[in-house]
């Protein structure tokens, strides 16, 4: 990756959060041992760099947490130079509940290990990121089924959005099917997070059916969606269904040489996105 991609990789698979909270927590130390004004404005840039890049981060932890949890970070900061003792235990509090909600972060950045090999069939439901190959079969959908001998049926269309694939949804068959989701892009990239989040549980109701098998491919979010990243899981979780930590998707979207615009895979990134789900989905068979 060139150093603009590694910066941006970082920000749309989530790893910002976890150096933020890592200045935020070196700053508020930092402020605690101050013993001068070259401490006290080395602090302040670590901690308000923290606060930023978790800003941007757009970790999807609900809009309360992070209300109490910056209402502490400024509490810490300003009691530590006006009451000693409590300062410190403020700041010790703000610490540890940094690192409880990175902890409480990083359990949604684990990869599943799912067990694809008692179904026949697989179904994805997507859009143009499912497509664009010179061949049909050179899509990750058609190479992802080939590695796992699986018949594959990409029910994918360009511009799809959660509502314009409800019919493609309802093509899938089979009370045993394997079923991957990989859309709603378009809905974040056009801000409609209501229609995201009816339209995602109504896709889901109608996939999640039976005893099939569904897997998500979360969303990469840009600064400021957390909203989208929020409701996605917690309706996967709602309906059973495995989500694919974000990482995934944003690696191969931000590989040197893995698109042909910056979004759309060319056949490196429609290899890459098969070769990392082949992985997953095999990890679960024993």
């Amino acid at each position: 990756m060139t150093p603009a991609n590694a910066v941006a990789y970082h920000f749309a698979a989530g790893n910002a959060f976890f150096a933020g909270v890592a200045l935020l927590c070196a700053g508020l130390l930092l402020r605690a041992m101050e013993r001068g004004p070259k401490t006290r404005w080395s602090a302040f840039a670590l901690t308000a760099a923290g606060v930023l890049i978790v800003a941007f981060s757009a970790a999807p932890l609900p809009y309360s947490v992070y209300a109490v949890w910056l209402a502490l970070v400024v509490a810490a900061w300003g009691m530590r130079g006006r009451v000693e003792r409590a300062g410190y235990w403020t700041i010790g509090a703000a610490c540890v509940l940094s690192l409880v909600l990175a902890a409480w972060e990083a359990t949604h950045h684990r990869m599943p290990a799912v067990d694809a090999s008692r179904t026949e069939m697989l179904y994805v439901i997507g859009d143009s990121l499912a497509l664009g190959a010179t061949e049909p079969e050179g899509n990750w959908p058609g190479r992802l089924g080939t590695v796992l001998g699986i018949e594959t049926r990409n029910l994918s269309h360009g511009g799809a959005t959660l509502s314009s694939s409800l019919s493609n949804a309802r093509r899938v068959e089979g009370e045993e099917a394997y079923v991957i989701v990989a859309v709603g892009g378009n809905d974040l990239l056009q801000g409609r997070f209501e229609a995201f989040q009816r339209d995602l549980r109504a896709l889901l109701e109608i996939v999640c059916v039976g005893e099939r098998d569904v897997l998500m491919l979360e969303l990469p979010l840009p600064p400021f969606h957390n909203t989208f990243g929020r409701a996605q899981r917690r309706l996967a979780a709602e309906y059973g269904v495995t989500l694919v930590p974000k990482r995934r998707l944003a690696r191969v979207l931000f590989t040197e040489d893995a698109t042909i615009d910056g979004l759309h895979f060319n056949e490196k990134g429609h290899a890459l996105l098969a070769r990392d789900l082949a992985a997953i989905l095999k990890s679960g068979g024993g």
